[in-house]
């Protein structure tokens, strides 16, 4: 499953600011009546690199927000899947954090913009400036382990075999090194490791299969131990 790639927060700030600093100059921009030559371009470089570093991050925030894969419609069984590493509440609220820091962040630069432009004095549009650049430092901390979770939620689901919603399912489960693998592999398109060892299986893979005219999905899984939950090790 094909999931839109989400960098660190820390990433996002240092290439948001990298792109604002290769601002050099800007033509063409607007004099306010009473604004000399020299702040009136002070002015227009410090709103260009305020919006610079705003639509950057706005962009991709709303990238992250809108084209994370929707939780409710994911497959019931990757649903599952995924609730039994991250409860999915947990992920809904990393996502709210994401759309809080994205209208947060349009909020900030437009209140920076207002203020640069109503400055008088030539040191004002860099100071107005620098103070957004903290706000801005400081929202996208808030958010660090949102999208920590984010991409670590992503790196999950990806490895998720890719399900039908309509075709039925047929798990292969039972205990280690009993031919579950075997079985998966003569009945369906599957194409996964056998060996003589307990265990080979540590991840889920899926094949396909008709019978009767009806089309099926096959699943093979790791061996399973009839042991308490606790008890369990990472692959079961």
């Amino acid at each position: 499953m094909r999931v839109i790639s989400i960098l660190r927060s820390q990433e996002l700030v240092d290439n948001a600011f990298h792109h604002a600093a290769s601002i050099k100059d800007v033509h063409n921009f607007a004099r306010r009546k009473g604004d000399s030559p020299r702040l009136a371009h002070r002015k227009a470089i410090s709103v260009a690199k305020v919006q610079s570093v705003r639509d950057y991050l706005y962009t991709r925030l709303d990238k992250y927000e809108r084209r994370f894969p929707s939780l409710d419609r994911l497959h019931p069984l990757h649903r599952e899947l995924l609730h039994s590493y991250y409860p999915l509440e947990e992920i809904k609220k990393a996502l709210y954090h994401v759309k809080w820091a994205k209208n947060t962040l349009d909020r900030i630069a437009k209140d920076a913009v207002a203020k640069i432009m109503d400055s008088r004095h030539l040191e004002d549009p860099n100071r107005y400036r620098k103070q957004f650049y903290a706000r801005v430092q400081s929202v996208m901390d808030s958010i660090a382990e949102d999208l920590d979770k984010l991409i670590e939620v992503r790196r999950i689901i990806q490895s998720f075999p890719d399900l039908e919603q309509d075709v039925p399912i047929i798990a292969i489960a039972g205990a280690p090194n009993v031919g579950k693998s075997s079985i998966v592999r003569a009945l369906s398109t599957a194409r996964v490791e056998i060996a003589e060892y307990p265990f080979t299986t540590k991840s889920i893979s899926l094949g396909h299969m008709e019978y009767n005219g009806h089309r099926f999905q096959i699943i093979d899984t790791p061996g399973l131990l009839d042991r308490t939950e606790d008890e369990q090790n990472e692959i079961e």
